[in-house]
């Protein structure tokens, strides 16, 4: 991912966005994106910002690359520095030594494991989660026992930077509360019971200062219903089902106990990542809990690991039913988030490596003393040998199911690739036209031939224009009309870019709708190729069950095939097995024919077929042989160079009368992909804000727009003089109007936008189901401010943790000056008095030790 050129990304690690001050200000501090809606950008701030100022000093690529080693470094040295400290707390370790051995594995158990998502996942916003977790449940405990102000600070800024999967309350949580359990169930003094609750209570309310900037605008959007669901996607009804948790619980107790997973499908279909080597895992967890029995935190760490494990397991076994339970009545997003059990696996990884980390300790301590010496002679070399080997067998089953993800699933998805230049020449062209307007890039999403897998809201997030999501007419209405330029202008677009690379979308089909529109101009054309996949040399899946690649009964004179639509005729003898079923005839109908099937080189997943086909011409040699004909579609764009042809009998109910025979690996031609690229301009785009006539807003839908034959032209009695928009959220605006006029804001509709008008508010109305229109009633000269006020709220967020972190750091500075040692120094004149010579013969031989007494 590191060394090839090119930008590591895939799905919704967006790492090709160009990182600047700009993306920063648009994307993270900016409550609403144009043309999408209400934003969560804010929680992203933090790797928004490490971006940007890596890509300031190394550039765009090396940022990139420098920002993921970054974070899988930090997915190690947290730990291991956390564990360093609460080792040390707990009076577990305190020869030096030792404690670096326990920190060191506890930290490479964290880095090492399949589920980091800075190894085998692109570091997404879940590696945020993962890498401070250990961190914030060490600092918390600490601060719990200690009350110490510098741990309050650390847990505070911690569970900020943590911010980019709000995951963390819940994982603190549960920490938080099993050791306050733990805490009070010693037999304490009441002052200590009321010191423990009431350090808890202070970390909940440094948390909730320090992630103000998040959760006061989140919770204002719940409130207002900004969005109208869009804050609310989740709710206490549709959050979850148990078909999705079921689904989504990925890995068994067991699984999590050996630290690996069980084959599943959800990105991709893997074999089993643990082997019998991996019960060494909770023999070693086992054998420190024993070791250290006396010590009472021991015991507090096996209770989060189980706790975490049975809740990382989900509703499988053994109390799967509660977690269902749970789930199902939580209100609002609460649920939503938990319908991923594998997101509480940082605590049992955390939970696991201080556990190991003190077992390797535990196993070093025995081998040190008395008894074990004599048996080994006393030999360093052999202990520290020993000490080594078990570590090696701790690391390597973990190690082992982290290397097949990355080989299945990351290193082929996150390979560094570039994008084509034709998009910089796209952008280029939008930047130089004058105004402010929308841009839809068809299609969006998916993956393309020169990045053969998903890529999430590409281009948009690319795009140097605020973009408007094609789903919004995409398949309907733009399939069904010619007009599609009006709603592209209440959706404020005045510009869709069309680029056919993608492999998810009819491409040709698309174009020829655009194509077809009465009120869309092409403005700008371009063209560009790639070179594809060269896979000519994967190797057949010759073990794949059902296949059959020696008796083949098919036969091509051709193994060339033309990129598109095409004609493909082959030899064919009908197998003895066949006939002996009673089909003897020769001649295929309805009940009995050949399928053709086109696979991807070297596999034959029927999920992922390029095509089928049935016979479309038979020309018979006698009743057991002949030619047969087929007419087969292959994209134009596909990203590879080669497909595997296979084919197999079947009757009238699509049942296989043979195994599925391979025929031969055919070549596309021409070996290059042309890929082209539109630029259309609406014709019917009227400016993001312009003026309808009163009735507009008895309009309810979309379909009356289109049946309509009303165009979209500006209400006759208001006239737009100025336009001015400070940022996403707020536009300044002037109309000279003679009448009342509804004033057409082209932005997604939501309920908490408002138009001032001096002293007056006016709310909203949707317009045709689409977007915000405000009902004018003055007339004269208008300056009208639009403003999205759920951004005030983000301000109040941030300026609340802005303040927790000023007002810590002050309270950090007198608690410093207050413990600072005092030193006095006189200012008093320093008068010389002489000293007689017998006292000073007397004292001479004691100031530099010179006594004759031997106890003076």
């Amino acid at each position: 991912m590191l060394i090839p050129q090119g930008l590591p990304y895939y799905g919704d690690e967006t790492y090709y966005i160009p990182w600047t001050l700009g993306t920063l200000s648009s994307y993270n501090l900016q409550i609403w994106t144009p043309g999408n809606g209400p934003s969560t950008g804010v929680l992203s701030l933090f790797p928004t910002m490490l971006l940007v100022g890596l890509r300031g000093i190394l550039g765009q690529e090396l940022g990139v690359k420098g920002y993921l080693l970054l974070l899988a470094w930090l997915t190690a040295i947290i730990p291991y520095a956390a564990t360093k400290q609460l080792l040390r707390h707990w009076k577990f370790v305190l020869d030096p030594l030792r404690l670096e051995l326990a920190s060191g594995v506890s930290g490479l158990v964290c880095l090492l494991f399949f589920s980091n998502q800075a190894i085998v996942a692109g570091s997404n916003s879940f590696v945020w989660n993962y890498a401070m977790f250990p961190l914030l449940a060490s600092s918390l405990m600490i601060f719990m026992d200690t009350g110490t102000i510098r741990q309050l600070l650390i847990f505070g800024i911690s569970s900020a930077v943590a911010s980019p999967q709000p995951f963390w309350p819940y994982l603190v949580g549960i920490v938080g509360l099993i050791y306050l359990i733990f805490s009070l169930e010693r037999r304490i003094s009441t002052p200590h019971r009321v010191k423990l609750i009431k350090n808890s209570l202070l970390a909940v309310a440094t948390g909730l200062g320090f992630n103000a900037f998040w959760i006061v605008p989140t919770a204002a959007g719940y409130l207002f219903q900004a969005g109208g669901s869009t804050f609310q996607l989740y709710g206490a009804q549709g959050a979850v089902s148990l078909g999705d948790l079921s689904f989504l619980s990925f890995w068994s107790f067991q699984d999590v106990l050996l630290l690996g997973e069980s084959a599943h499908y959800f990105f991709w279909d893997h074999p089993q990542t643990y082997t019998l080597f991996s019960i060494i895992i909770p023999l070693v967890a086992v054998t420190s809990v024993l070791a250290y029995r006396r010590n009472r935190a021991v015991f507090f760490v096996g209770a989060v690991l189980i706790v975490g494990a049975l809740a990382t397991a989900g509703v499988n076994e053994p109390i799967g039913v509660l977690y269902y339970l749970l789930t199902s009545y939580l209100p609002y997003g609460a649920a939503a988030i938990l319908r991923n059990p594998t997101k509480f696996v940082p605590i049992v990884t955390f939970a696991y490596g201080l556990l190991l980390g003190l077992g390797v300790i535990a196993v070093s301590s025995s081998l040190s003393s008395r008894r074990f010496s004599l048996l080994i002679s006393s030999r360093n070399l052999v202990r520290h040998s020993i000490v080594l080997t078990l570590v090696f067998l701790i690391l390597a089953p973990i190690t082992y199911g982290t290397l097949l993800d990355l080989q299945g699933y990351t290193w082929p998805r996150y390979s560094p690739s570039n994008i084509p230049e034709q998009y910089g020449q796209l952008n280029n062209w939008l930047t130089a036209q004058p105004g402010d307007y929308k841009v839809m890039w068809i299609p969006a999403a998916g993956a393309y031939d020169w990045k053969p897998y998903a890529i999430t809201a590409f281009p948009d997030l690319l795009s140097s224009k605020p973009t408007v999501p094609f789903t919004s007419i995409y398949p309907n209405p733009l399939g069904s009309t010619y007009n599609i330029g009006k709603i592209l202008a209440f959706m404020g677009v005045k510009y869709v870019v069309y680029h056919g690379d993608s492999i998810n979308y009819p491409n040709d089909q698309i174009l020829q709708t655009l194509l077809a529109q009465r009120d869309l101009a092409t403005v700008e054309s371009l063209n560009g190729t790639i070179s594809p996949k060269d896979d000519s040399h994967t190797p057949l899946p010759i073990d794949a069950p059902g296949t059959d690649f020696t008796d083949r009964p098919f036969h091509l004179s051709n193994v060339t095939l033309p990129r598109g639509q095409d004609n493909l005729t082959m030899s064919y003898t009908i197998p003895k097995t066949v006939i002996d079923q009673g089909y003897t005839s020769g001649q295929f109908a309805d009940y009995f024919s050949i399928g053709l099937y086109g696979f991807p080189a070297g596999s034959v997943d029927f999920s992922n077929q390029i095509f089928f086909a049935t016979v479309a011409h038979q020309d018979m040699t006698n009743a057991t042989s002949g030619y047969v004909s087929f007419n087969v579609t292959s994209s134009l764009n596909y990203p590879s160079t080669s497909i595997d042809l296979y084919a197999n009998f079947y009757d009238g109910g699509y049942r296989p009368l043979t195994p599925i025979y391979f025929i031969d690996r055919l070549t596309l031609v021409p070996n290059q992909v042309t890929n082209r690229y539109f630029i259309f301009e609406n014709t019917d785009f009227d400016g993001t804000v312009f003026s309808q006539n009163v009735n507009i807003a008895n309009n309810a839908n979309m379909t009356e727009l289109l049946i309509s034959n009303a165009s979209i032209v500006s209400s006759p009695s208001a006239n737009l003089t100025s336009y001015q928009q400070t940022s996403g959220v707020e536009a300044r605006v002037t109309f000279q109007a003679s009448a009342p006029f509804v004033m057409i804001l082209t932005e997604p509709f939501d309920r908490l936008w408002r138009a001032y008008i001096g002293s007056s508010e006016i709310q909203p109305t949707p317009i045709y189901g689409l977007v915000n229109g405000f009902l004018v009633n003055q007339t004269g000269t208008l300056n009208i401010r639009v403003y999205y006020p759920l951004q005030t709220y983000l301000y109040v967020g941030m300026a609340l943790s802005a303040a927790s972190l000023s007002l810590f750091l002050l309270a950090i500075v007198l608690v410093w000056r207050k413990s600072r040692p005092k030193t006095t120094a006189s200012l008093e004149k320093t008068l010389s008095v002489p000293v007689p010579t017998q006292l000073f013969d007397q004292l001479q031989p004691r100031a530099f030790g010179k006594s004759k007494a031997p106890n003076s």
